[in-house]
Parts: C-alpha cells; sequence; structure tokens
C-alpha cells in the first residue's frame, strides 16, 4: 500500500526512494506464497471440481465486490464515464483478455495466478501427478528458453496461457511446500536451485513489459528472491509460530480483499482528502485505515460467508475452512 500511495500517487514517497520502491516486488512474495499454498490445497483435494468450487468460493464474491468498489471509484474520479462492457470484462477478473483496461491496476496479477491454478488442477488432479519436479523442471526450461531466444510480442499468447514469467516463483513456492511436508528429494533441491537461479535474469516485469527494471540491479533482485524464499520457509516452519499474532493473523485473514480496493479506489480517496487540506503524509494514514475498514467489511460480509455458502451448495465433499 505504501509504494502504491507514494510511487504510483502524485507525491514522492517518504523515506529512501530505493527502499520504499522494493514495494513493487511485493507480487513476486505473493507468486512464491501461492505456489506453497496452492501446492498443498491441490494434494488435499479429491477432483477437479472441488478444487475449481473451492477457488471460486475463495476469490470470485470477493473480486466482484471490489469491482464495485473500483468502479465506484472510477465514476467519482472525474475519469472516463460508466461504460457496461469495460464492467463485465472486468467482472471476468482478466479483462486483459478482452482488450479493456483493468478498473483497478492490481488486477493484473490475477491472470497469472488462474493460469497457475489451471496448470495445477490440470496436471496434479487431472493427470494426477502428485511429485511436480519433472513437470516443474520442464516448465522453468520453457520459460527459460523463451526468455533467452525469442520475442516478446510473439510470446505474447503463450505467455498469458502459462504464467510463463512468474515460473520460477511458483515453483519455489511448490519446493518449499515440498520441504514443508517432508516429501523432499534430490531433485527437489535442485529443482530450488534452477528456480534461484533464473533470478539472474533480473525481474520478470522489467523483461516482459520494460518495467521495474531499473529499480534494482540483477545481483539485488537474485538477493531480493532469495531473502523471499528464506522468509516463507521460515514462516512455515516450526521457527515461524510466533509469526501468527493477532494483527498479522487479521491482516492475513483481510489480505485478499484489502489487495484488491486498496488502489483505486485508495487514489480517489486521497485525491479528496488533499483537495480538503491534509498534507500528504495524513492522507496516506486515512487512506490505509480507509482500506483495511473497506478490506474488513468485503471479508466478513462477502467472503466467507459467500465461501461456505458456495463450497456447502457445490463441492461434492465440502470441506472445513481454516
Amino acid at each position: 500500500m505504501l509504494y502504491h500511495y507514494t510511487f504510483g500517487f502524485i507525491h514522492p514517497a517518504p523515506g529512501p526512494p530505493f527502499v520504499a520502491g522494493l514495494g513493487v516486488f511485493g507480487v513476486e512474495m505473493f507468486f512464491i506464497i501461492s505456489g506453497f499454498v496452492i501446492f498443498m490445497t491441490v494434494e488435499r483435494t479429491r477432483s477437479i471440481r472441488d478444487f475449481a468450487v473451492a477457488r471460486f468460493a475463495r476469490l470470485y464474491p470477493s473480486f466482484l465486490a471490489a469491482v464495485v468498489v473500483a468502479q465506484g471509484a472510477a465514476l467519482l474520479s472525474d475519469s472516463a464515464p460508466f461504460a457496461m462492457r469495460d464492467f463485465l470484462a472486468n467482472s471476468t477478473m482478466v479483462p486483459q483478455l478482452f482488450g479493456v483496461a483493468a478498473l483497478d491496476r492490481s488486477y493484473w496479477s490475477l491472470l497469472y495466478e488462474l493460469d497457475f491454478y489451471v496448470l495445477a488442477a490440470v496436471f496434479c488432479l487431472g493427470f494426477g501427478c502428485r511429485r511436480p519436479e519433472a513437470l516443474c523442471t520442464i516448465w522453468l526450461l520453457l520459460a527459460l528458453t523463451a526468455r533467452m531466444t525469442a520475442s516478446v510480442l510473439n510470446l505474447v499468447p503463450v505467455v498469458a496461457l502459462t504464467a510463463m514469467p512468474f515460473a520460477n516463483l511458483f515453483t519455489i513456492g511448490i519446493v518449499l511446500c515440498r520441504i514443508h511436508t517432508r516429501q523432499a528429494r534430490s531433485s527437489t533441491w535442485i529443482l530450488l536451485a534452477l528456480a534461484l537461479s533464473m533470478t539472474i535474469f533480473g525481474p520478470a516485469m522489467g523483461f516482459w513489459w520494460g518495467i521495474s527494471a531499473e529499480l534494482i540491479s540483477t545481483s539485488g533482485y537474485a538477493g531480493l528472491i532469495l531473502g523471499f524464499t528464506g522468509l516463507v520457509w521460515f514462516a512455515s516452519s516450526r521457527h515461524g509460530d510466533w509469526l501468527a499474532i493477532a494483527p498479522l493473523r487479521f491482516l492475513g485473514r483481510v489480505s485478499y480483499p484489502l489487495y484488491l480496493v486498496h488502489q483505486a479506489a485508495g487514489f480517489v480517496a486521497m485525491t479528496y482528502l488533499e483537495r480538503a487540506g491534509c498534507s500528504p503524509a495524513l492522507a496516506i494514514g486515512i487512506t490505509i485505515c480507509l482500506a483495511v475498514a473497506a478490506a474488513w467489511g468485503i471479508s466478513a460480509g462477502i467472503e466467507y460467508p459467500a465461501q461456505r455458502w458456495l463450497r456447502a451448495r457445490f463441492s461434492a465433499a465440502p470441506a472445513p475452512i481454516p
């Protein structure tokens, strides 16, 4: 949030620009965590149907609420008038596939997240592959080949459908899950080394879309991803039990709706606050509080109630929500 509310808005970030600018790489941490969690979920799921229902119930109700919030923010921001086509395209979670700009720039990562879900469901549940080392190695080698030999324009459809730019990050999460569940073999550690070695090329966003590359050196990026890897390992081990304190558990509970609503609506809130005479620092503080409150409202009022109902209604074998 601090990155978006400073670097992404109209005033400079407080503190050292280099440190604040690293907020753009928070999505890398998210993809590593996703690889860990989704692979663990797949291992505990019986069928593609149950997996699809669980993921839809987890993601879509909150997302639809966030789209309504983002559309409302757009109407309040003196931007383009309401267009039903844009709203409907955004409601699919992947507006870029329809040539429509996202109402909130945070939505871009959802395409790659959904790509990963499909790949995990097809190979782990559809084909019954519960040892991912060989498939992940092929995935990484394809991503490496594409990055080294092919042009970006020719690969856009493939990139969009295979999560290729972030394959190594999802793979790191999968490997950490294997280590956590004591299923790691020698090939698992080799796979981890391969995934980490791909960070020497620098940020995926810098290569594929020409952004963020100037914020960090390739060696610095490799060190950052290594740090993220160590942090996820630590948090998932017995050494990280002390992190399960109430404030962090609360933020974890509302993290998904917070990710969805904080940016577009936050920019509108800060604009109004600064027009009303608030200093940038005060506007940022108030906006953070408003974003957390909105995320909590969506989580408590929509996300978890809808998740329980959808799972109970459509899953073949309903599972309790942790």
